[in-house]
């Protein structure tokens, strides 16, 4: 679709191309709008001006782009030395980068959405450009994937980053129950509520709520096989990634079939209940990860450096050293950790503290596998 109209109205679609002249006189851009879950079926008013106000300023828009990475060109010459084109002009810029896609974000200011560029620069094909701006106010420049995630300059110039950090840490505490959403009559559901429908069970594992999932198995609507296309893993994966020990008790009194990567998402918890639970079931204490070719063993060996390197309190440490000790005891293979196949498993990564490291090979040779 060509826009000429000096106003923007909105299509019905979340993701579209307009064609922006002074961006590329041969190609449409992409437009992204980023999607609010709630209710409202259309994006907010203050994203819609958002694309008024880059149909009236395209010229004025990319100035202020390139004279950005001017400003920063001396950054970017120390990350990639020769490899950086010698710039110094805008028109300089111009032949070095191309603006490909437009990302409307929620945060707003005097009724304009802050907006991120993405875009290609002739230095660095596989990450390309980013810029996230409001108006001609430039705020960070960086790869591309500046353009889509850098919502939180938009707190920083607002002053609402604390309270947003507030309002997160309040919802990781008491989390909301999830919902699904209905089709809107006229424009259906949006993305973010696809998504949420997709998400739905498995956001009940992950904030909680037990017993409407429970409901939900019971009545038929799911079962210990169901996938949403939310997540490539099952209900039960999920239930061990999410410390969720009631739902992964009730998944395997139905007796999975697929219990693939649970006891890797319990053992990175040092979840040792839940360990327990997995190996009575009969999954094999020794299961190689499909993708990343690591093993239980390995995974709690990693979460053990993780304490000590946070500095975790001695109780959990001890705890976490009782989890080793029981998978050891009941046939874990020491051997995938004290002479691991991939350099970066070995205990030295893990362990920079030479006494701790001693003490865990100790362990490991004392419980190992016979």
């Amino acid at each position: 679709m060509r826009l000429f109209n000096k106003k923007y109205k909105w299509d019905g679609y979340w993701e579209t191309c307009y064609f922006l002249k002074e961006f590329d006189s041969n190609e449409e851009i992409n437009i992204q709008f980023e999607d609010e879950l709630s209710e409202i079926p259309k994006p907010k008013d203050s994203q819609l001006n958002s694309v008024t106000f880059i149909i009236n300023n395209q010229a004025k828009i990319l100035n202020s782009l390139y004279e950005s990475f001017l400003s920063e060109y001396d950054k970017w010459k120390e990350i990639y030395e020769e490899h950086l084109p010698e710039m110094k002009s805008i028109n300089d810029v111009k032949k070095h980068i191309e603006i490909s896609s437009i990302y409307i974000d929620l945060p707003e200011k005097e009724s304009i959405s802050y907006i991120g560029y993405r875009g290609d620069c002739s230095w660095d094909e596989e990450h390309g450009i980013g810029f996230y701006t409001h108006k001609l106010k430039v705020l960070e420049v960086g790869e591309s994937s500046i353009g889509f995630s850098g919502t939180w300059n938009a707190y920083r110039d607002l002053g609402i980053e604390k309270q947003i950090e507030s309002e997160i840490a309040e919802n990781n505490k008491n989390p909301k129950l999830p919902k699904r959403y209905i089709p809107h009559p006229t424009y259906g559901l949006k993305p973010s509520q696809e998504d949420a429908n997709k998400g739905y069970y498995y956001h009940l594992i992950e904030r909680g709520f037990n017993q409407e999932f429970i409901n939900h198995f019971n009545q038929g609507d799911i079962n210990t096989e169901t996938r949403t296309g939310y997540v490539d893993m099952s209900f039960l994966e999920r239930a061990c990634q999410s410390d969720n020990n009631e739902i992964v008790e009730f998944l395997l009194s139905k007796k999975p079939v697929e219990t693939k990567g649970c006891l890797k998402q319990a053992s990175y918890n040092l979840n040792l209940s839940m360990i327990k639970s997995l190996v009575n079931h009969g999954i094999n204490i020794n299961e190689q990860d499909d993708w990343f070719k690591d093993y239980p063993i390995q995974n709690i060996v990693s979460s053990i450096g993780t304490l000590v390197r946070n500095k975790e309190s001695k109780e959990k440490y001890l705890k976490a050293i009782d989890v080793l000790k029981w998978v050891l005891n009941n046939g874990a293979n020491s051997e995938f950790v004290l002479n691991p196949i991939n350099e970066y498993d070995k205990l030295e990564y893990s362990f920079e503290d030479k006494k701790v490291r001693d003490e865990i090979k100790e362990i490991l040779k004392n419980y190992g596998y016979k």
